[in-house]
């Protein structure tokens, strides 16, 4: 119109009177997320290698563990374990570019982990989750099962768990060094009894084969018997789930013989 000023606006163009528009901004493309690389080598659970497909993520830092089981109680329970986890900072990043220190692990209350890092019955590790307490201490083992037969029997076999401390007071101790220093009564010894020791048979030998073997499964997990875990006792095939478990019958036989007792009608009988 006649006496307006008519301005003219041509995006990225001429607009006529001689001056070049300022062209818009051109939007900054969007960055993908880099990928998580899990902060740890182990299970913090069970002490494994772990699996980078079973991977949490707390505080923007991937923490990975071993199998799908192991998954679910981290999730489940993070803080149980977080301490456990090798390389993870608590916080996470800063925001400043810079990684804080990591703080300090707390020392652990008495008797608030197992003082065993291997199962009584054989298994190279334990679950955190599966203890019972004795003398005050506490047992790990790698199973309910192995728990449960610990616990039928804590006085035999709380000796196979070398990490349990003795416990003895400071009376008891004056009283057994009271009593060593008192002289002994002198008893007659009994005249020796004439034994006579008959040739035992030669047990023939067994063929070591999972057919043979007198139960399918493991009488100290439950798991099943494997080929490299079997043993003889008094003729029969005793099958393990690992070669610990056998090595542990083998050594000791009679610990363990009400395990397999059932299985062996003759020694059943004798008891």
């Amino acid at each position: 119109r006649a006496g307006e000023r008519v301005e003219c606006f041509v995006r990225g163009g001429d607009c006529g009177a001689g001056v070049r528009a300022e062209p818009a901004p051109t939007p900054e493309a969007e960055e993908e997320p880099a990928e998580l690389v899990p902060v740890n080598t182990t299970c913090p659970l069970s002490g494994q290698p772990i699996d980078d497909s079973k991977v949490a993520v707390v505080d923007g830092q991937a923490i990975a563990l071993c199998c799908g089981n192991c998954l679910a109680k981290f999730e489940a329970e993070p803080e149980k374990y977080l301490a456990n986890v090798e390389g993870f900072v608590p916080g996470g990043d800063s925001g400043d570019g810079e990684t804080p220190e990591p703080a300090p692990t707390p020392e652990p209350e008495a008797a608030a982990g197992a003082v065993n890092e291997e199962c009584p019955f054989g298994c190279d590790f334990i679950d955190p989750d599966v203890r019972t307490a004795v003398d005050g201490q506490w047992v790990g083992f790698c199973t309910q099962t192995c728990r449960v037969l610990f616990e039928q029997d804590v006085e035999r076999h709380k000796r196979l768990v070398t990490e349990l401390q003795p416990v003895t007071s400071g009376d008891a101790q004056e009283v057994e060094g009271a009593l060593s220093e008192q002289p002994a009564e002198s008893t007659p010894e009994p005249e020796p009894e004439e034994v006579v020791v008959e040739d035992a048979p030669l047990e023939e030998p067994v063929e070591l084969t999972l057919t043979a073997a007198i139960s399918s499964s493991c009488p100290f997990s439950g798991d099943p018997i494997r080929a490299d875990s079997l043993t003889s006792y008094e003729g029969s095939v005793v099958g393990f789930c690992n070669p610990g478990c056998r090595d542990k019958f083998a050594e000791d036989p009679e610990t363990y013989l009400h395990l397999i007792a059932e299985l062996l009608p003759e020694v059943g009988a004798d008891d």
